[in-house]
C-alpha cells in the first residue's frame, strides 16, 4: 500500500496517554460521506462506530 493511501490519527486522553493509528484511505472513506473537505464533516455510522470501539478499548485498557 502507497503512504500516500494512509494517514495518522492520534486519539489523545484528557491526562495524555492515547493511541495512534494508521488507517488505510479505503477506510477512512468508509467513515465519511466524502474525504474532502465539506464530505469529512459529515461523518458515516461506521465512523462512529469506529471512534466508540477504539474508546473501549482504551476504557478496558485503563488509558482512559
Amino acid at each position: 500500500m502507497a503512504s500516500r493511501e494512509l494517514a495518522m490519527v492520534a486519539l489523545i486522553a484528557p491526562h495524555g496517554a492515547g493511541v495512534q493509528l494508521e488507517l488505510s484511505r479505503g477506510l477512512r472513506s468508509t467513515f465519511f460521506e466524502s474525504l474532502n473537505s465539506a464530505g469529512r464533516r459529515r461523518q458515516t455510522h461506521v465512523f462512529h462506530q469506529f471512534v466508540d470501539a477504539v474508546r473501549q478499548g482504551l476504557v478496558r485498557a485503563g488509558l482512559l
